[in-house]
């Protein structure tokens, strides 16, 4: 389960960033997470309460997810397409629906914290 790894290296992060401009404590986070990264969102925000219960600058803070949907170019013909994890869609190239051709990934396999409220 590589969400433990990846919300425990997000909490890191929150801490220094919090540190880092004086913050007595983390009110909201808010997170973007692509679908192609196949990350469960639910299990992020519940480790997230977890592991947040264990620093008084986390404790009592609001994640909040927005899941980004996948989309694709062909190198070929220049198809352009969303994608989501339930088309299966499991490596970084894979065929063109139109031509075959190799499509790359545009959107869809990030994770970024888009904001941050902080009680200073």
């Amino acid at each position: 389960m590589h969400e433990a790894a990846i919300t425990a290296q997000l909490i890191e992060y929150l801490l220094e960033e919090a540190r880092k401009r004086g913050a007595r404590r983390i009110l909201e986070v808010h997170l973007e997470i692509g679908e192609l990264t196949h990350l469960n969102p639910e299990q992020i925000e519940f480790l997230y309460k977890v592991y947040s219960e264990g620093s008084p600058i986390l404790r009592g803070s609001r994640l909040v997810i927005t899941r980004v949907r996948g989309f694709v170019r062909c190198r070929e013909c220049g198809f352009e397409g969303e994608v989501g994890a339930e088309d299966g869609l499991a490596g970084i190239a894979f065929s063109c629906p139109r031509c075959g051709g190799l499509l790359d990934v545009a959107r869809g396999r990030e994770f970024v914290v888009r904001r941050v409220r902080l009680q200073v």
